[in-house]
């Protein structure tokens, strides 16, 4: 959460610094590997699909408001991610269904616009399927494919998080211990975006 506000602030007031989005590459591999873990954990996945849901609709306007944007914000991305993952489990075995699964998924990602699109997708299909030992080589790969792509260069960033995920594992079991209420890991995205949008309103109108 920290680190994607301190992305959020440097584009919305210091474009010209490159700094704060660097910092911000950080936020989504973290929250694309906990709903990973998310999936795994929850005992109830449709009451799971909903909440992201209920966030990424609650969000959607502000972060227009926002970022001055027309599509869909990262939490509407992400929902998408977690029913291609039911989805692709529930035709396991079943690998050419799976696979439509996936060039769907990655198709509504582009041809919708959506926050990451397809990358954040692939993001997570690494997370969820890539042993351990080439997770990190994966996303590197995603990372240098996006850059060739779509000239995102400042994603190589975003390699922190897999890296501390592969090679510090008890730090971030550690990490994992920390708890946030539920109100402020569910609230934040939306609020964060609604307290940016009019501060950068009232900058503008100053």
């Amino acid at each position: 959460m920290l680190t994607m506000l301190i992305d959020h602030m440097g584009y919305l007031f210091f474009p010209d610094q490159q700094s704060w989005r660097i910092i911000g590459r950080i936020a989504l591999p973290i929250y694309a590997f906990a709903l990973v873990l998310g999936y795994h954990r929850t005992r109830n996945l449709p009451r799971y699909i909903k909440r992201t849901a209920i966030i990424a609709a609650a969000s959607q306007i502000p972060y227009m408001a926002a970022f001055n944007v027309m599509e869909v914000n990262v939490v509407g991305t992400l929902l998408v991610c977690l029913i291609l993952l039911w989805v692709t489990d529930r035709w396991s075995g079943r690998p050419l269904l799976q696979s439509i699964a996936v060039l769907s998924a990655l198709t509504v990602l582009e041809l919708v616009p959506c926050d990451y699109g397809s990358y954040a997708a692939i993001l997570v299909l690494i997370y969820r399927y890539a042993p351990a030992k080439w997770m990190l080589l994966a996303h590197l790969a995603l990372n240098l494919v996006f850059f060739l792509l779509k000239g995102w260069y400042i994603q190589l960033f975003s390699l922190l998080p897999t890296f501390m995920l592969v090679s510090m594992p008890m730090f971030m079991k550690t990490l994992n211990q920390v708890r946030v209420s539920k109100f402020v890991w569910r609230s934040f995205y939306p609020l964060h975006l609604i307290i940016l949008a009019i501060i950068h309103y009232l900058l503008n109108e100053m």
